[in-house]
């Protein structure tokens, strides 16, 4: 008997019928396109432009997605940029044939844990460190990750592909309440920093919204990698002022780390939910693998037979996300450092999360108890990161995740250049002798998750979103409510959804009291957020339907799509 018709007998659920939500929001609201052949969906209108600018001139996805890259880089700066890393899952039709690109931050070659752990005596100096100023910046990989797609999979030159991020850059654009709402947030931290301050303050003041924002540093660095390529980032004149500047502030970049950065083609990993076969990044990513894994769990219960809205649905989803993440705690880090094989073959099998399923119990939130104590952090508190995702007329597809990690990364922008660097020194785990310890050379664990969706060999669905810890959580959640629930794109993405990763549950507002009051009941420990909330992460996602490409932007995040 399937344990959910079991459930429905208990009388626990009697309410079901009645358990309807509605939203202040609705799927007519959402920002969506329609298009015939090709499709950028991105964080901000202007750099989902952009990519499509690049489709209409002949471009692939892959030179649409590094102008819609670099053009966030311009319009989001407080997101992802060239100071940076992330990851890129791209599917070449012709050749039938999956890429994934992992360009994350790495630790600088002089970097040991004695140098932010022990070097200081005060505790919250120590975790300042990590998060604010030189030292808390990895080597960053966005640019050569983004020029190793461009050369060997796309068909343009950097100089244009880079033609409208160039211009947003030197002609600048209006101000939005995202960009004014980070600045605010971090007022005084980009106080601190004289190149920070000049290039997001007027008369050390936050622009208003609607201000124009230019960035000419910015722009003279694009031109240098429209004319140089990345060498020039690595290497040559930018190399050299990253280098000289992270060596009087105390930074732990070097020239030669640099020099050395190098992207990693991986292989990507996969299973299938309910006929359909999901593609996304292996670690050091781990966001593909804790969705992947929670998945197969919900995968043995009849979630067509019940509503999304009430409370059996967010209890299962919420131990099946438990599970996943203990897993991805235990077992997953940098694979050139973890000390045995990372099992995923085995965190996949479907046995496996039959074994997992028939652990959680139907009516009582029940512990899992081997998450080890120190890995009860939730990630990063804002909706930070971002997301595109990209497919042209060819059958050509993009899913890319990047991110300077916090907002404004480390709040150091590199004088004379609009870089704005990484905090990625907090991804790493500063306890010596853990599985993601701070170590030379090494990747940090990372919660990105770009990911593909094909139905019956074809593609069916593009997407990925930011926001930490809440990645995978966010993508699940669409995910359920479109296979499980049979919502289109625009519904799905405003229903609301839930995270869970320690002893307490994350849930957005939207759903109907009694859910809140049942999971109550059954021992959850709830966080209840608001409706809609940024929190939740920003997905950018593609459906590939019979007429063409339907584009649907995260009204958490803004954003839109653009259809060609």
């Amino acid at each position: 008997m399937c344990p959910l018709f079991k459930f429905f007998r208990s009388g626990l659920l009697l309410a079901f019928v009645l358990c309807l939500v509605s939203f202040g929001t609705t799927a007519s609201d959402v920002e969506s396109d329609f298009g015939e052949s090709a499709m950028t969906v991105a964080a901000h209108p202007l750099a989902a432009e952009a990519g499509d600018i690049i489709i209409s001139r002949g471009g692939n996805a892959v030179d649409a997605a590094v102008a819609t890259a670099m053009a966030l880089n311009v319009v989001e700066p407080h997101a992802s940029g060239i100071g940076g890393g992330g990851f890129m899952l791209i599917y070449l039709a012709e050749e039938d044939e999956f890429i994934t690109l992992d360009y994350q931050t790495q630790g600088p070659a002089s970097l040991t844990p004695d140098m932010i752990i022990h070097d200081d005596p005060d505790p919250q100096e120590r975790n300042r460190r990590r998060r604010v100023g030189h030292q808390a910046s990895l080597i960053p990989g966005q640019l050569a990750g983004l020029e190793e797609a461009l050369k060997k999979y796309g068909t343009m030159t950097w100089e244009e592909v880079l033609e409208p991020a160039i211009k947003l850059a030197e002609e600048g654009f209006p101000i939005g309440d995202d960009i004014h709402q980070a600045v605010m947030n971090n007022y005084d931290l980009i106080l601190d920093n004289d190149a920070m301050r000049e290039i997001f303050l007027y008369e050390d003041l936050p622009y208003e919204r609607g201000d124009i924002l230019k960035q000419p540093d910015l722009a003279d660095t694009f031109h240098l990698i429209a004319e140089q390529g990345a060498e020039v980032f690595y290497e040559g004149e930018i190399a050299e002022k990253i280098a000289a500047e992270m060596e009087e502030k105390g930074g732990y970049i070097t020239l030669e780390d640099l020099k050395n950065y190098e992207v990693i083609h991986r292989e990507p990993v996969s299973t299938n939910y309910r006929g359909l076969d999901l593609f996304t990044m292996p670690p050091p990513s781990t966001g593909g693998l804790v969705l992947l894994q929670a998945l197969n769990i919900l995968e043995g219960y009849n979630l067509d037979e019940v509503d999304y809205t009430a409370d059996i649905i967010p209890h299962l989803w919420t131990h099946a996300q438990r599970h996943a993440n203990n897993n991805r705690l235990r077992f997953v880090a940098d694979p050139d450092f973890v000390p045995q094989p990372i099992p995923i073959e085995g965190m996949l099998d479907k046995d496996y999360a039959e074994a997992l399923r028939l652990q959680i119990r139907l009516k009582r939130r029940n512990p899992i108890s081997s998450i080890e104590p120190e890995d009860f952090v939730d990630g990063n508190p804002a909706g930070n990161t971002t997301h595109f995702s990209v497919a042209d007329g060819d059958g050509n597809i993009v899913s890319s995740t990047n991110t300077i990690v916090y907002f404004f990364g480390s709040k150091v922008a590199i004088e004379g250049t609009g870089i704005v660097m990484n905090n990625a020194m907090t991804s790493f785990w500063y306890v010596p002798d853990t599985l993601n310890e701070i170590q030379p050379g090494k990747r940090p664990r990372s919660n990105m998750a770009p990911t593909i969706v094909f139905r019956d060999e074809d593609p069916y669905l593009v997407l990925g979103s930011p926001a930490s810890s809440r990645i995978p959580a966010a993508m699940g959640c669409l995910l359920i409510n479109m296979v499980d629930q049979g919502l289109s794109l625009e519904e799905a993405m405003v229903q609301p959804r839930i995270h869970s990763i320690g002893a307490t549950t994350q849930i957005e507002g939207g759903f109907p009291e009694l859910t809140y009051e049942r999971l109550e009941r059954i021992g959850h420990n709830l966080t209840i957020r608001d409706e809609l909330d940024l929190y939740f992460g920003g997905i950018h996602a593609i459906e590939f339907t019979e007429d063409g490409l339907l584009g649907v932007a995260d009204p958490r995040r803004g954003g839109s799509a653009v259809g060609h």
